[in-house]
């Protein structure tokens, strides 16, 4: 017997600010309740399986305590009869929020347009850079690449933050083959239908048309597909990934702080022994006379 077709909705943001204090946590419950209440969450958790009741005064209390947790990160997950979602932050400033929802609960009684409000506040909320929404059938993929060397393609919604619209233009934006709107200062979101539907050839044409628009190159190619097995020379070359080169991208250092990971790997070895297999170690450095 085959399983129900999935029709969720999904919407990924993707921003540069840290949420440690527990007030972030009020602020981001508030926006779901004030968007429909029934985008609260019923359980929250730092890990699967979430089976914690959610109450405000607990998810403040476990989303301080997620950084104690995570050490270099923080970041709760919850879930409601009709929702599902995450948020989680770095030590680095970086941030993703994302959420996931049936599609008929999202267009239910005007619903999108509470969805579409709700995406530009957490966007605004989160300082984000890039996002998206769209149905699963039109899902982002992107093998081994993020966002900060390329984005995956245009959806039913994608969102622009100052970065994107200084590397694109203002101007190439607002002129855009779909519904456009610059909802805050160098923030834009661009609709290509009045609602999140499954993926149909007008649709696809149409999200091939805006992608073209700013450039190709900023956006996810397709690798030929290798056919020839990895050897271990593949491997340490990292011609396991895709290539990173000849993408159009913004510098987003200006909005990443240092985490202090790279402490972590100083004196980090790593050799590469005689059958090919690897041995990682650690060796104090040398001080400095």
């Amino acid at each position: 017997m085959k399983g129900k077709k999935s029709d969720d909705v999904y919407l990924t943001i993707y921003g540069y600010k840290t949420f440690g204090e527990e007030h972030f946590a009020e602020e981001f419950f508030q926006m779901l309740n004030d968007a429909n209440p029934a985008y609260l969450s019923h359980k929250i958790g730092i890990y699967e399986p979430i089976k914690t009741p959610f109450s405000m005064e607990e998810a403040k209390k476990m989303w301080v305590e997620s950084e104690r947790v995570g050490e270099l990160y923080g970041g709760i997950m919850l879930k409601g009869q009709k929702t599902r979602g995450d948020i989680s932050w770095k030590n680095d400033n970086s941030n993703i929020v994302g959420l996931v929802m049936s599609r008929e609960f999202v267009i239910k009684n005007n619903g999108t347009k509470k969805f579409i409000e709700l995406a530009k506040k957490l966007f605004l909320w989160s300082n984000g850079v890039y996002g998206y929404a769209c149905h699963i059938s039109n899902f982002i993929y992107k093998p081994g690449l993020s966002h900060e060397t390329c984005l995956g393609h245009i959806t039913w919604m994608t969102l622009y933050g100052p970065p994107y619209v200084e590397m694109f233009g203002k101007e190439v934006i607002q002129i855009a083959p779909c519904k456009v709107e610059e909802f805050a200062r160098d923030r834009f979101i661009l609709l290509t239908s009045d609602e999140p539907m499954e993926i149909n050839p007008e649709m696809l044409e149409i999200q091939e048309r805006i992608k073209k628009h700013p450039g190709e190159d900023a956006f996810c190619r397709k690798e030929p597909f290798r056919t020839e097995p990895l050897t271990m020379e593949d491997l340490i070359a990292g011609r396991d990934s895709p290539s990173t080169e000849g993408y159009r991208s913004p510098d987003l250092s200006s909005y990443i702080t240092d985490s202090g990971k790279k402490d972590e790997d100083d004196g980090l070895v790593v050799k590469i022994n005689d059958d090919g297999t690897m041995m990682t170690y650690k060796v104090k450095p040398e001080q400095k006379k």
